[in-house]
């Protein structure tokens, strides 16, 4: 079967028990035509027995695109580790680059002065990041990139350095380089600036985009208890 998760990927694991919808982000373990072996960030919530048996479903990348398989629970090892039965076969939903999610997230964003992706990457890499302090921003976060928000007279580079914190258990930080892609001036006189990722990690990028599906099904789901 073409496109399954492959071992050391990150994916998300969406689990509808009784109406609810838990969002599991997890590393692969093991992976074949017939079952793949997952190990969570954080454990399911719900007793063992339960969950057993279940129709879940798998999102993760592959060449450029996003791909869903329907899989079964068929063996919790804890509450951490489990093994799915394949009982689909993966499907295309979009490319990478078209899943984005507002979020607010710790983030910390330095100007560089370079001109060229080469010399950004060279100029970030000698950077000491230690001394700053993280700051709660709400960003536009996808896998390719991110939207900020700047206040008034802020000055703008053309590329940064980008960290920030993805709210995993433990914590996840995340370091790319990005490339001003747009500068938008708001009614506030703030400006929203888009960054396009110029070396983003395929790591790093599976685990954005297990973020932004995670932060998705969370909205999905806050909108249908409010109803």
């Amino acid at each position: 079967m073409e496109h399954l998760p492959q071992v050391e990927q990150s994916l998300s694991v969406i689990i509808v028990r009784d109406s609810e919808i838990q969002v599991k982000t997890g590393i692969v373990t093991s992976s074949s035509a017939e079952t793949v072996g997952i190990q969570l960030f954080d454990p399911i919530e719900a007793p063992i027995k339960n969950v057993t048996g279940k129709l879940v479903t798998l999102i993760y990348g592959a060449n450029e695109q996003i791909y869903r398989l329907k899989s079964r629970i068929a063996q919790v090892s804890s509450a951490n580790d489990i093994i799915v039965e394949v009982v689909g076969e993966a499907k295309k939903r979009e490319r990478r680059e078209f899943l984005r999610v507002e979020a607010k997230l710790p983030t910390k964003l330095y100007p560089l002065v370079s001109e060229d992706d080469d010399a950004a990457l060279i100029e970030a890499e000698k950077l000491d990041t230690t001394s700053a302090q993280f700051e709660e921003r709400n960003v536009n976060l996808s896998g390719s990139g991110i939207r900020f928000f700047a206040p008034d007279g802020e000055a703008h580079s053309n590329y940064y350095l980008v960290q920030m914190v993805l709210p995993f258990r433990p914590d996840t930080p995340v370091s790319t380089v990005g490339r001003v892609a747009r500068i938008d001036d708001l009614p506030d006189g703030s400006t929203a600036v888009a960054i396009h990722f110029v070396n983003v990690s395929v790591r790093a990028q599976d685990m954005i985009i297990n973020f932004v599906f995670k932060r998705q099904y969370e909205l999905i789901e806050e909108k249908f208890k409010e109803n």
